[in-house]
């Protein structure tokens, strides 16, 4: 899910960057007045694809295509220019194959200026919807596959990618 990908990120940006960064979940958090650096996940709009490719034990009836923000603070540009590579290879190693990155814009005019340098990064992750829910996120890419999910029943999901 979402939420585990969050979770397992987190450490691993703290890891790249060697920062200890303060991260939080949900759009209230972005206009909270805290000092860099730090880091805000925002879940945002979801779009549903066909199930394209799928294969394994289990059947998804869909994909999900979960949109996510990602405010990122720095004390200056430089900080946030780590945090930004240390937040995209985060979610490079821990989604594999499984998530887009869409795009990203610092946000000079923002009223939180003086709380760092803010920048804003847009991606999305592809989840199968199935009737069980998966405990980890992607891990693995092979070829077209975007992602191979572990059930916490024990069995294995494979999606491929838009491609198949």
């Amino acid at each position: 899910m979402l939420s585990d990908l969050l979770v397992n990120v987190q450490p691993e940006i703290n890891t790249r960057s060697g920062l200890t960064v303060t991260f939080h979940t949900g759009p209230e958090f972005v206009r909270q007045e805290e000092i860099a650096p730090r880091i805000v996940w925002v879940p945002t709009r979801d779009r549903y694809l066909p199930p394209q490719g799928v294969g394994g034990k289990q059947r998804a009836v869909a994909i999900r295509d979960a949109g996510v923000e990602t405010y990122i603070w720095g004390v200056d540009y430089a900080q946030t220019e780590i945090l930004i590579h240390s937040t995209v290879m985060a979610i490079h190693r821990f989604a594999v194959g499984a998530r887009i990155i869409e795009s990203g814009q610092f946000q000079n005019e923002s009223e939180n200026v003086r709380y760092g340098r803010g920048y804003v990064l847009t991606w999305s992750l592809w989840i199968p919807v199935t009737d069980v829910l998966f405990s980890t996120a992607p891990s693995d890419v092979h070829g077209h596959i975007i992602g191979q999910m572990h059930f916490s029943d024990n069995t294995d999901y494979t999606a491929c990618d838009q491609n198949g």
